[in-house]
């Protein structure tokens, strides 16, 4: 095999294993947000998760933006459940 081929296939491999981390990362989330209240630590894992794997990707600027923007509006749903969480913390201590 032709270095230009290895280095393709490289590259191939890398962008599966990126989108198999992002696919997995979406997955959790859709599940975590069932139960934001109980999984508000691990949303933000898995939100930083896919940054990072974005951020490493060789995907088209098109697709990342798509997926930025799915991330940004999970994001911006984290302040009301922040407030949401110590609402029930304090609730519970009365």
């Amino acid at each position: 095999m032709e270095e230009n081929e290895k280095s393709i296939m490289k590259l191939i491999s890398s962008e599966k294993v990126s989108l198999q981390d992002l696919l997995r990362s979406f997955k959790n989330l859709e599940k975590l947000q069932r139960d934001s209240l109980n999984n508000l630590y691990k949303i933000k894992q898995e939100v930083a998760k896919i940054e990072k794997t974005l951020k490493q990707s060789k995907l088209d600027d098109f697709v990342k933006r798509d997926i930025n923007r799915h991330v940004e509006h999970i994001k911006s749903k984290i302040p009301e459940w922040q407030k949401d969480v110590k609402k029930t913390l304090t609730g519970e201590r009365n």
